[in-house]
């Protein structure tokens, strides 16, 4: 979905009002973090991405063609950023390791209304619940993973994603439908 806002914003920059990239950043600054975070799953790592994400972005102004959402181009930057540090990563395993634990113990993932907040019985049951849907998640193959979250919790439509993810809308509707029945099967024991 276009955004005729962002749009101004970029004309702007463009034009040298360096203040309406800023605009941009503050916009959409969370929402990158957390799509970095998903990718990555190295809390300690998403601000030096998000930041060389809005980095490319704003050096690349150039050639945002005005077709696409500004957003949409802004993920598939923050994306393509996550899955390199990643595939450096596993290049070189020592670097950036987090084990499970921190990752699980990050608050700002799967949060809910705290209904049980009151019973500490019922909160371990939701943080096992928690952790074990993440490690279904974290299980999942990448383009799998990518999709669902995007979908699921960014609400990109199918032709965001498609369009994020540089492949046809068909091939988005099968990932997501494997990641979902792949999520459901591993799932189904604690649910």
């Amino acid at each position: 979905m276009k955004n005729e806002a962002d749009d101004l914003l970029i004309r702007k920059t463009l034009n040298g009002e360096k203040d309406s990239f800023e605009i941009l950043v503050l916009r959409y600054q969370k929402r990158i973090f957390n799509i970095i975070f998903r990718v990555t799953r190295e809390e300690s790592i998403v601000p030096d991405l998000a930041q060389e994400a809005f980095l490319k972005a704003y050096r690349g102004l150039d050639k945002f063609d005005f077709k696409a959402s500004f957003y949409t181009w802004l993920v598939r930057i923050a994306i393509n950023t996550s899955l390199n540090h990643v595939s450096s990563r596993q290049r070189n395993p020592l670097a950036g390791t987090e084990d499970l634990d921190s990752y699980v113990g990050t608050s700002a993932q799967f949060s809910d209304t705290g209904a049980w907040s009151s019973n500490p019985e019922h909160e371990a049951i939701r943080n096992q619940q928690a952790a074990s849907i993440r490690q279904a998640i974290d299980s999942l193959a990448e383009d799998l993973r990518v999709s669902i979250m995007l979908r699921e919790v960014e609400g990109l439509s199918y032709e965001e994603i498609a369009e994020v993810m540089e492949c046809p809308v068909g091939t988005v509707r099968s990932r997501i439908h494997r990641a979902r029945k792949e999520l459901q099967d591993k799932l189904k024991p604690i649910l």
